[in-house]
């Protein structure tokens, strides 16, 4: 949460207004995988599903830095549904 709490001025998301589960995760001694669920709060579906690699860290588990939970895809890739991206739309995975 302090992850994403931390990343709204480039995510866009008010993590207040979202309900966030733990979907998966599995352990191998200091590292972690996690898969979460965000979802607007009160609704029936529309969320979606990240993983992220997360390392210990004294008492914590924080997020892998350099990694991207989306993904790299060039700007000119389809979305991962299949579909090019509309004109004039921002470039995917740069940051």
């Amino acid at each position: 949460m302090e992850y994403l709490t931390a990343r709204a001025p480039q995510t866009g998301l008010d993590m207040n207004s979202m309900t966030v589960e733990v979907a998966t995760m599995s352990f191998e001694r200091d590292t972690a995988r996690v898969t979460v669920s965000i979802a607007p709060k009160g609704s029936n579906g529309g969320g979606m599903q990240m993983r992220y690699d997360l390392d210990r860290k004294g008492d914590k588990w924080v997020v892998r830095p350099g990694g991207s939970p989306h993904g790299a895809m060039p700007s000119n890739s389809p979305t991962p549904s299949g579909q090019a991206l509309p004109p004039g739309h921002p470039t995917v995975g740069q940051q």
